[in-house]
């Protein structure tokens, strides 16, 4: 920006004058002393700002380089410039004198009357023309009126050095006239207000009269009146200067209501029939700025509802029009997706020639047709109808259709657990959508009819619940399905592909195909009817637990990553664990199988082989057990000396006549009940907390090591009643 060229100190005076707009006042100027001359209208219907009490206002000048449009920087000149008089016929005053620029510089002049506490947040912004924040009083009486002005892109006229700032009014007048219904009463009103109106905005300069925004707010504005009579069905207007109410131009909100407190007397007989209120909406009516708008009331007098017409007058001119009432019978709305919705326009007062234009501001979430809307996608937009120069507007949220949730309790578990998001006790497609893990888990569910929607589902857990049927098919995304204790029949994972975790122990199944699911590592499907299991596939699995069903033979060859195996209580006859080297846990009590070759298991920590037909157990390559169980077979000897890290054996009911625990020195849990043991030494052991030797009818003694407590033995060791303890 250039700098200007000032003369002087800058001590200033800008005379102004008092003007008509037809008629400006001419004041003496120094060469190049910039003048003001300023001027404003009276207003047709009330007396508001005027030529006679126009007696203040503020000015902000600035310079800039090139035309200014709204856009560019400001540099300020003077800011907040106080201008006063103190009447119509005496000249402005104020501190300062200014010049113009003598270089191609420009002035923007930008004026507001009155600036007082109402007037907030004034600014100036490279982006817009200045603006400033402006909220209406509280009180219904005695407001205030705003009139602003402004001048762009001003240069030193070529006579004389004054600019005409002409000021508007930019607030909205609010007036009233009322009548009775019928005559021959008395209609006596005490109190008018005007409820739930905005009364805060933004107003910004433009290049003509500037614009309001951002208003907000729900205030209520009361006239309290005294001696306000009106006879029989006379119109009769509240002129009364101080109770117009001047506010903010706004759209009303749905809510605005002007309500009438009064009295009605029977003028024959001297009878009050009616003293109460009556209001009536005006909802959705648009106040423009520097406009006059005058409600006609007709007050009942009995029961009957207050009706209205309404007039609107510019500010300035006698130019009176009426005033309709525009309103949607939606102002917001949610929609399902693929549903319509119609949406009805009231106006009032009612014109049968009148149309309406409607538009959708993003069709490509709704559209609109004659007022009926149809959702297409999730979002939001806005729904407007125009008639004449009224535009209306309904917020639209499309959201997706509700999913089908016959069960209850499946339904109110979901919504207990926070996946409706937006509280209307229903299941969305998209809430569905961002459920990933779902644990229903001894719920009072009896049906999951709907979870073929929650395709993202990755976690499913409904054991413990009354559900006859599962379906999975759709959640192809599952990785741990666990569904034990349950009812259903069937159960068909060839869908799920991505399947890790497996569990449905204890249902009423009579199949299992699982040679799809080749990711598995999980597969319990113990207490079922199954009568053959294939896991060939499924060679990444570490565990595998299958007791109490129909299987008869089990190959687990291609299972080289098992480490934990149960097939108890099956009807398998043989067992080759050759090739799982890395079993941990093997688990085949209550079967008949009648050998057992660990041989090739080197971290084997824990075998269970009892009730079975075995004869034999060869332990001596798995040193890292802690866990033996072979009671009720036919064992005759079992060799413990590289067992060193056992912790319970137990070898009840078998052939086994002596057992070395010298190497043992770990073991904490052991039972010999009703074996043929004849000796046994436990003098090492001293870490035991549960022995048992009852039933031992050939053993003598039993050695304990030196600190044991013959006379307080614990509760949990037991044996017959004939055999001592004997201390090594």
């Amino acid at each position: 920006m250039k700098k200007t060229l000032l003369f002087a100190s800058l001590l200033a005076i800008a005379t102004f004058s008092s003007c008509s707009k037809n008629e400006t006042l001419n004041v003496n100027k120094t060469q190049n002393e910039i003048g003001f001359n300023a001027y404003t209208n009276s207003p047709t219907k009330a007396e508001i700002i005027s030529s006679t009490n126009f007696n203040e206002f503020n000015v902000y000048g600035y310079r800039t380089t090139d035309a200014y449009n709204g856009e560019g920087d400001l540099i300020p000149y003077f800011k907040n410039l106080g201008i006063t008089r103190e009447d119509e016929n005496r000249p402005w005053t104020h501190a300062d004198k200014y010049y113009w620029p003598i270089n191609d510089e420009k002035l923007q002049f930008f004026a507001i009357s009155p600036l007082n506490e109402l007037v907030t947040n004034y600014n100036i912004s490279s982006e817009s023309y200045p603006s400033f924040n402006y909220t209406i009083g509280t009180e219904g009486d005695n407001q205030k009126d705003l009139i602003v002005s402004n001048l762009l892109n001003q240069e030193k006229p070529n006579e004389g050095g004054e600019i005409n700032l002409n000021f508007k009014h930019v607030l909205s007048q609010i007036n009233f006239s009322l009548k009775g219904e019928v005559d021959n009463f008395e209609y006596k009103i005490t109190k008018i207000e005007l409820q739930y109106v905005k009364n805060s905005g933004k107003f910004t300069f433009d290049e003509t009269s500037g614009v309001w925004s951002d208003q907000a707010g729900t205030t209520t504005y009361t006239h309290n009146l005294t001696d306000f009579i009106i006879k029989g069905t006379t119109l009769t207007p509240l002129n009364d200067i101080d109770k117009t109410f001047i506010l903010l131009p706004q759209t009303t909100t749905k809510n605005a209501k002007i309500k009438v407190t009064y009295s009605v007397i029977e003028t024959a007989t001297n009878t009050e029939i009616f003293n109460s209120s009556k209001e009536v909406n005006v909802s959705s009516t648009t106040w423009a700025k520097n406009s006059n708008i005058r409600y006609n009331l007709t007050l009942p007098v009995g029961g009957e509802e207050m009706t209205f017409t309404a007039e609107i007058n510019d500010w300035n001119k006698e130019t009176n029009k009426e005033l309709s009432i525009f309103e949607l019978n939606k102002t917001d709305l949610s929609i399902n997706i693929g549903e319509t919705e119609k949406l009805t326009t009231k106006l009032f007062p009612a014109n049968e020639n009148a149309t309406y234009s409607w538009d959708s501001r993003n069709p490509a979430i709704a559209t609109v047709t004659d007022g009926v809307i149809t959702a297409i996608s999730k979002g939001t937009t806005i729904i407007s109808v125009t008639t004449g120069e009224q535009t209306i507007i309904c917020y639209v949220t499309v959201i997706p259709k509700p999913i089908s949730i016959p069960d209850p309790y499946f339904k109110q578990a979901l919504i207990n657990a926070n996946f409706d998001r937006n509280r209307d006790n229903e299941i969305s497609i998209t809430e569905a959508l961002n459920i990933q893990t779902l644990n229903l888990s001894k719920k009072n569910i009896k049906s999951l009819k709907g979870i073929e929607n929650f395709t993202e589902l990755t976690k499913l857990n409904c054991n413990e619940t009354k559900i006859s049927s599962l379906d999975v098919s759709k959640n192809s995304k599952l990785t741990s399905l666990s569904c034990d204790k349950t009812a259903i029949t069937s159960l068909n994972v060839s869908k799920n592909l991505n399947l890790t975790y497996l569990h449905c122990n204890e249902t009423a199944i009579s199949s299992l195909d699982v040679s799809k699911n080749t990711k598995l590592t999980s597969l319990s499907c113990s207490i079922n009817k199954i009568p053959v299991l294939n896991v060939d596939n499924n060679i990444k699995l570490t565990l595998l637990h299958c007791s109490d069903t129909k299987i008869a033979s089990l190959n687990i060859n291609n299972n080289i990553d098992l480490t934990d195996l149960s097939c108890s209580e099956t009807d398998v006859t043989s067992l080759d664990v050759s090739k799982n080297i890395n079993l941990k846990s093997l688990y085949c009590y209550s079967t008949d199988i009648a050998s057992l070759d660990l041989s090739k298991n080197p971290v084997l920590e824990s075998i269970s082989c009892s009730s079975t037909d075995i004869t034999s157990l060869d332990i001596s390559n798995n040193i890292e057990i802690n866990d033996i169980s072979c009671d009720n077979t036919t064992i005759s000897t079992l060799d413990l000396s590289k067992i060193t890290k056992l912790q319970c054996l137990i070898c009840s009911s078998t052939d086994i006549s002596s057992l070395n625990l010298n190497n043992n020195i770990n073991l904490s849990y052991f039972s010999c009940y009703n074996t043929d043991i004849t000796s046994l030494d436990i003098s090492k052991n001293t870490a035991l907390t549960f022995f048992n030797c009852d039933y031992c009818l050939l053993l003598k003694e039993i050695v304990v090591w030196p600190s044991f407590d013959i006379e307080n033995v614990p509760t949990n060791f037991k044996k017959p009643i004939t055999i001592n303890y004997v201390k090594k």
